[in-house]
């Protein structure tokens, strides 16, 4: 527990808020080549950008409609806020057990509570 409260306590000195990142992140602006740069380069993008400034995303992939965004993974609440990459929205709220969405972790475990800064 003590280094979960580490991690929060930097995560809160380092954070801006998801709404200031998204702002200023210009992912949004790539244009979009139908099988070249697509929904997977859109997330890619974006979740390398987000982890310059300590917010790290997953890819977040929708089957049932052939699509992937990203998400913020709360582990205090096993929740994920989707991001829609292409137009840097905040479309939503899951739980990570969701069925139909499949997350994909990028980062080691212990990083995401960092995230808690934003909940």
């Amino acid at each position: 527990m003590k280094n979960i409260n580490r991690y929060i306590v930097v995560g809160l000195i380092l954070t801006i808020s998801l709404t200031q990142f998204l702002a200023l992140d210009i992912t949004d602006t790539h244009t979009y080549i139908d099988g070249s740069y697509v929904c997977r380069d859109f997330s890619r993008d974006l979740i390398l950008s987000a982890s310059k400034h300590h917010i790290y995303l997953d890819y977040i992939y929708i089957p049932e409609k052939n699509h992937m965004v990203v998400g913020l993974y709360n582990p205090l609440s096993d929740t994920i806020t989707l991001i829609e990459p292409q137009n840097d929205s905040i479309v939503g709220k899951i739980s990570e057990n969701d069925d139909h969405y499949i997350r994909i972790p990028v980062w080691y475990k212990n990083m995401y509570y960092l995230n808690a800064a934003y909940f």
